[in-house]
């Protein structure tokens, strides 16, 4: 199976898209823009201003800090595949006993225990075995014609180990 940058792209979406801390700060910062605005304003310019103000930071809210977070996690993202190219992108091969799965690529070899997966998330276009919050095998969903990687997913998600306590 080969794994390529919009597969890695697309893990760290996930991530960011499902990590609770993100989300918290994303809302944290919509509300405190406006707030703090109107509080300028009322400051610099008095009633008027705080009102201009407030609105001007509810819009900002509303429009400019998501586009602004989005933009920074697409950077984010861009960055991290640059750094973890070498080792991540290209051939995999994945194989599975009854108590482990093997990863390996032309520069990385990981042994990871069944007992070890937390779950097996699965999107449109990809699979994610996690070992953690950021740490994951990546299966891309298509193209595979002979149905082999469904056939493995099926088989890790059934064999599966409860986490060790």
């Amino acid at each position: 199976m080969d794994i390529a940058e919009e597969d890695m792209r697309a893990w760290m979406r996930h991530v960011l898209d499902n990590d609770g801390q993100t989300q918290k700060a994303q809302k944290a910062i919509r509300l405190i823009t406006p707030v703090l605005l109107l509080l300028i304003g009322f400051l610099v310019a008095g009633w008027i201003g705080g009102v201009i103000f407030g609105i001007v930071g509810l819009l900002m809210g509303m429009f400019y800090v998501p586009w602004a977070m989005k933009t920074q996690f697409k950077r984010r993202i861009d960055t991290e595949v640059a750094a973890l190219a070498d080792g991540m992108i290209g051939h995999h091969t994945i194989e599975l006993t009854d108590t482990a799965i093997e990863w390996k690529t032309s520069a990385v070899t990981a042994t990871w225990k069944r007992s070890a997966i937390r779950n097996v998330t699965e999107t449109d276009t990809h699979a994610f075995v996690k070992f953690s919050k950021s740490s994951a095998f990546i299966v891309p969903l298509e193209p595979d014609p002979e149905g082999t990687r469904r056939t493995m997913l099926d088989d890790i998600k059934l064999k599966r180990m409860p986490p060790a306590s």
